[in-house]
């Protein structure tokens, strides 16, 4: 939570916050499309990622909205336990972020 509390300084809560979303909604592209459809097929014709970067935009590109924006939810209504984790779920870090109503310096956290 130190991290994310110096990353909420720096750059802004709602920054964070969705930068924190994008790379959880990554690393479930990566393992519900990527993994499940695109890697098999590489395997099978004896094949390597030549850009981790392509295949991600591939995945998106390529994907139902709809399949990308329920994995998105799942993200935030994600029920895991967080005894054994090593963060809180994203959501817990989000509500924490937006608790914190820091200042952050003009201009940072504007795109």
């Amino acid at each position: 939570m130190l991290a994310d509390k110096r990353a909420c300084e720096l750059y802004g809560g709602k920054t964070f916050s969705r930068g924190l979303k994008r790379v959880a909604l990554n690393d479930s592209v990566f393992t519900e499309i990527v993994e499940k459809h695109y890697v098999p097929e590489l395997l099978k014709n004896q094949q390597l990622f030549i850009s981790f970067s392509k295949a991600m935009d591939l995945a998106y590109d390529k994907s139902n909205e709809g399949v990308v924006k329920n994995l998105e939810e799942g993200i935030l209504k994600s029920r895991g336990d967080e005894t054994l984790s090593s963060h809180p779920k994203i959501q817990t870090r989000m509500e924490y972020a937006d608790k914190l109503k820091i200042k952050v310096p003009k201009g940072i956290g504007k795109r």
